[in-house]
């Protein structure tokens, strides 16, 4: 959207990456009030609330003609998405599953990444239609989409007479199980492994965020590439997300899931490297294939981490609480990049930066150990 609507409206390379960051940062300060909303009235209400409010936001994007309404378009859109999307998807999710928790979440991630499979559609019907129509059909298509898949969710199985995993009642596989630890959010609070966790979550998400605003546009207007190309390399690094999920699920079950996160901060910094230091096409292609990689491997271990180390019945608010830190990433990420750019000329600079802060992240993964 950003690189056909710069040319139109004249906007800096900073705005649009504030408007992504806001975006992030609305969708962050919701966590915690989220999470209460999860346990109170459960995610099938809250996930419908959110595709209706995704669908009004992404309506008023389409009617924009001015700051003013494009912030609040994306903003209201952010709300809808949050509501509706990460947070509630992932909280029903564990409450579902215990010992295929890795792989249940790395599925959930994989429905997730496969929105960016159809970036070269978006990208089509920018080039085609234009984006007012393609934000009003994309509005069509949430409620028409998601609005029945939600009639299939339900919190808890115990809630209608099932176990965790599928297992049934009495099985000996459950009973030979090790209890699992729970935590309440107020006691998570109180353990560094929140902290740690969180902290680790946030500066990798610099790097995701990163690249997510900017890497269009660093293609097509730093190194001369087509739309149509940007947008196939964001077709290639979510087709290498989703390979990195499934991965990512399988190892949960055999690899210590500390020491996947902690391989894949170093796989998101060298990623960039190569994005900044490689410049030809079969290095960003590598990029992308690596960063999607290392995505993928990470997200769905940092919510089983989390799960592993403070259980389930409260996991909704323990997220919730860790959502602003965690947003903190996915906002400084774009603002680091596009005001080094606008200031220098130039991505790279800021690209450098996010990855050296994913290195940095790696720390704080390895010195994180069950509460």
């Amino acid at each position: 959207y950003a690189v056909v609507m710069q040319p139109e409206f004249g906007w800096s390379t900073a705005i649009f990456a504030t408007a992504f960051s806001a975006q992030q940062a609305a969708s962050g300060l919701l966590g915690p009030f989220q999470g209460w909303l999860l346990q109170r009235f459960g995610p099938q209400r809250i996930i419908r609330v959110g595709l209706v409010v995704f669908a009004i936001g992404l309506v008023m994007l389409s009617q924009v003609h001015g700051l003013a309404l494009f912030f609040a378009a994306v903003l209201i859109a952010a709300f809808g998405a949050s509501l509706g999307g990460f947070l509630s998807t992932n909280t029903t999710t564990v409450n579902w599953f215990i010992r295929h928790r890795s792989m249940a979440l790395a599925l959930i991630q994989v429905g997730i990444s496969a929105g960016g499979l159809i970036a070269p559609v978006i990208a089509w019907s920018l080039t085609m239609y234009g984006w007012r129509f393609t934000a009003m059909a994309s509005a069509v298509l949430v409620l028409a989409i998601g609005l029945p898949l939600t009639r299939i969710i339900r919190n808890r199985p115990e809630d209608i007479g099932l176990t965790p995993d599928g297992d049934k009642v009495g099985d000996q596989q459950i009973l030979n199980e090790k209890p699992q630890t729970e935590f309440g959010a107020r006691e998570a609070l109180r353990t560094r492994a929140f902290w740690f966790i969180s902290l680790g979550h946030a500066l990798a998400l610099t790097v995701v965020s990163a690249v997510l605003a900017h890497l269009v546009l660093y293609l097509t207007q730093e190194k001369g590439f087509s739309l149509a190309l940007g947008a196939s390399m964001v077709a290639v690094l979510t087709a290498s997300t989703v390979v990195g999920q499934i991965s990512g699920g399988l190892l949960g079950y055999r690899v210590e899931k500390r020491l996947i996160a902690i391989a894949a901060m170093f796989g998101h910094s060298g990623a960039l490297c190569m994005l900044v230091f490689g410049g030809s096409l079969p290095w960003i292609i590598a990029f992308a294939i690596l960063h999607g990689l290392s995505w993928g491997l990470r997200a769905p271990i940092m919510q089983a981490l989390r799960a592993d180390y403070f259980g389930r019945h409260s996991f909704g608010q323990v997220l919730g609480l860790a959502s602003p830190l965690i947003t903190s990433g996915m906002v400084a990420g774009p603002l680091i990049v596009g005001l080094l750019a606008d200031k220098s000329g130039s991505f790279q600079p800021g690209f450098l930066v996010v990855a050296s802060l994913a290195a940095l992240g790696s720390i704080f993964f390895i010195f994180t150990y069950p509460p």
